[in-house]
């Protein structure tokens, strides 16, 4: 089976998602309560880092979270960018 074509634009990567979402019997609300966030976060997630919804999306659609977000990623699959700045400080 060839490996499918992510688009890149974010908007066209958003309907994406959520078209081979539904193809797999799933949504984002599923993966939000799979994993204990709120829906709103996981569609963030398709334009905002978010480093722990990338790796449930991308291992729900069965592809490498690389090839979901390749501007995050190193072909490795090591982040390009921090999810937090590292002195953020907690209210």
């Amino acid at each position: 089976m060839a490996k499918p074509v992510v688009p890149l634009d974010p908007a066209d990567r958003r309907d994406w998602v959520i078209s081979a979402l539904r193809r797999k019997g799933s949504s984002m609300r599923q993966i939000a309560f799979q994993i204990g966030v709120c829906p709103q976060a996981v569609a963030q997630a398709l334009h905002l880092p978010s480093a722990r919804i990338e790796a449930a999306l991308a291992e729900k659609l069965e592809l490498a979270v690389q090839d979901l977000f390749p501007e995050r990623y190193r072909a490795d699959g090591t982040r390009l960018c921090r999810t937090r700045l590292p002195d953020r400080k907690a209210a």
